[in-house]
């Protein structure tokens, strides 16, 4: 009898040793990648700031498609058109999911979250409320607010040429809070958009440091408190996030019932369709908190790319202006009309999107059944991601993909650079309409009103040299910090951008109704001096 348990505990011994040799490393027919370690598979290979870089060189080396081993998990990375479009888009029935991002989808918002969701029948919920108000014809009807608060912001640039950067975040963030709850912030530091702020950096700290090690390290999920930083973090921002949307939620309804003017803002819809869509409550916490995310992190940090690229790049704001003076003149600002008569202004928002894409590996998508391509099997159960960076920068679909040369997209382009930046498929951003728009109106006003020129130092008299790959990471990939200079171009610059403000006033008092006081001050000082 003993002789019978030996020989079992010997055979489990041995099939536990098997398994456990097999972890971690590549199976058959998986596409080629980086040699594997024991037990972790290629999760020393990857860096932990900048990945996209690595991955990028794994594209060169190993062709469109490649596989890492992430532990016990496989993620297979797209790394070619031709691949993103049979694996993501003809075959997006079984790639539309999303891989379960544990402490995101799970522990946070317990899958009401419409970027990190695992659950079809939530996720199907969620973008039918984003089609209904936010498809590209409801883009449309934003427009006033986005005119007006752009105006604001060129004024605000005009006065302080320093505040670029926190001005374009004012913007995104004020426009945001106008068309989801309506009302606006006049102030980066007001309360709210402090809060806002203060809370996505705790967002891209999780995401950059910690949200993937839950995913593969099981243990930690359990481990107490005391013992793990994650949980105390997580709970703090949760709480931070929940504090932004109540207070919006109880500013809108106020005015509510006190039956002020409408805004038509997105909550207010939702609101008065509320049976249609049957919400849960959280939902009708993650759902505006989504708008705020995406529409206000990922449409500033695509504006200040821009901003970033074009420094030192003489020849193309000379022919930017050149096409805008042409166009629209110098005595009123460019409207969005405008753009199908610029051409090279669309070029080089359509440069910056693939030089800086504000999400460099893309949201990853999960594979519900097995697909084959090129040989290679994608297993059902694996994560699946397409490598916008590597994509962007491969010399065989761009010449020269290091250099900023908009002219490249004055030939008719390839129809997927219109997606790359937001997303693939069944799971393309339902704001992408938004903030095409937003960032159209923005850059091409800024680019009429200023010549934008590197900041001389004033000891040197020389230009200060800007770092073009100093990027912050998270949710979004977005320049750190950086000096500008915005000259006004002539006076009629100036006359325009005050004459505009106060024709756009009306449009932005619709959404102060319940501002703080302090912000009513700081508009009021603003607006006597107009």
């Amino acid at each position: 009898m003993i002789y019978l348990f030996d020989i079992l505990a010997l055979g489990v011994a041995a099939w536990l040793a098997y398994k456990l040799a097999l972890y971690g490393r590549r199976e058959k027919n998986l596409p080629p990648g980086p040699p594997t370690t024991f037990l972790l598979g290629n999760i020393p290979d990857i860096p932990s700031k900048k990945a996209f870089h690595a991955f990028a060189g794994w594209a060169r080396e190993y062709g469109e498609i490649y596989s890492l081993k992430l532990g016990h998990k496989t993620t297979i990375v797209l790394n070619s058109p031709a691949a993103v479009e049979a694996i993501m888009e003809k075959g997006s029935r079984v790639t539309q999911d999303r891989p379960k991002m544990w402490l995101f989808d799970h522990y946070m918002y317990d899958h009401d979250h419409l970027i990190f969701s695992s659950v079809p029948s939530k996720v199907y919920q969620l973008r039918r409320v984003f089609a209904t108000f936010l498809n590209q014809t409801t883009a449309q009807s934003y427009l006033p607010i986005q005119n007006a608060e752009s105006c604001q912001l060129l004024y605000d640039i005009m006065f302080q040429p320093d505040g670029f950067f926190t001005g374009v975040k004012r913007f995104t963030i004020s426009l945001m809070f106008s068309l989801t709850y309506g009302t606006r912030a006049s102030r980066i530091d007001t309360p709210l958009a402090a809060l806002y702020y203060e809370a996505a950096d705790k967002t891209n700290e999780l995401l950059a440091d910690r949200s993937a090690s839950l995913d593969f390290v099981l243990i930690l999920r359990v481990m107490p408190s005391w013992m793990v930083s994650w949980r105390k973090q997580t709970d703090c921002l949760n709480a931070q996030e929940r504090q932004l949307t109540s207070e919006l939620m109880q500013k809108l309804s106020s005015r509510r019932k006190a039956r002020q003017v409408g805004t038509n803002s997105f909550m207010e819809q939702i609101l008065d369709n509320s049976k249609e869509f049957g919400l849960t409550d959280n939902m009708m916490h993650t759902l505006p908190l989504l708008i705020l995310q995406a529409g206000a992190d990922t449409t500033a940090c695509a504006m200040l790319s821009v901003i970033l690229l074009l420094l030192g790049q003489d020849d193309v704001l000379a022919k930017a202006h050149a096409e805008l003076d042409a166009v629209v003149g110098r005595h009123r600002l460019p409207v969005l009309s405008d753009m199908e008569y610029l051409p090279y202004i669309r070029a080089i928002i359509k440069e910056s999107e693939r030089l800086r894409p504000t999400n460099p590996l893309g949201f990853p998508h999960a594979a519900t059944e097995d697909q084959t391509y090129a040989g290679y099997v994608v297993p059902a159960g694996v994560t699946v991601l397409c490598n916008t960076w590597a994509l962007g920068h491969d010399p065989t679909l761009f010449t020269d993909p290091e250099n900023f040369s908009p002219e490249r997209w004055l030939d008719p382009a390839d129809r997927h650079a219109d997606t790359w930046p937001f997303g693939i498929s069944r799971r393309v951003c339902p704001g992408m309409h938004l903030a095409r728009n937003s960032v159209a109106l923005v850059i091409t006003r800024l680019l009429w009103a200023f010549d934008i020129k590197k900041k001389i130092d004033p000891m040197s008299g020389c230009p200060i040299e800007v770092d073009t790959l100093d990027y912050a990471e998270g949710l979004v990939l977005c320049p750190n910090k950086f000096q500008a200079d915005f000259i006004l171009r002539g006076r009629e610059s100036a006359e325009t951008i005050r004459h505009e403000l106060r024709e756009a006033i009306p449009q932005l008092e619709m959404h102060e109704g319940s501002l703080e006081q302090s912000d009513k001050d700081h508009i009021q000082h603003m607006r006597t001096a107009l």
